[in-house]
């Protein structure tokens, strides 16, 4: 979800288009998980990778930004 709103997709394939942000405003994303049961472990760590372009006075700009690292616990697997 971008800003609350569900964005369609059938399947993540590890890029989430936000498009054009204007600048000193914030984009909330969530996402929500679905782990297979055959994943061993009971923790799954990740990060988050963002990259972004702009451009400003005729030159273009680009990088990444990277999360702060994140564990989740694997509770209880059920259907």
């Amino acid at each position: 979800m971008i800003d609350g709103i569900p964005i369609p997709q059938s399947s993540f394939n590890g890029t989430l288009p936000l498009g054009t942000v204007k600048p000193a405003t914030t984009v909330n994303i969530h996402y929500f998980v679905q782990i297979s049961e055959h994943v061993l472990g009971r923790f799954l760590e990740s990060l988050v990778t963002a990259q972004y372009f702009f451009n400003l006075d005729g030159r273009e700009y680009s990088g990444k930004s990277q999360s702060n690292s994140y564990i989740l616990t694997v509770e209880e697997i059920s259907e």
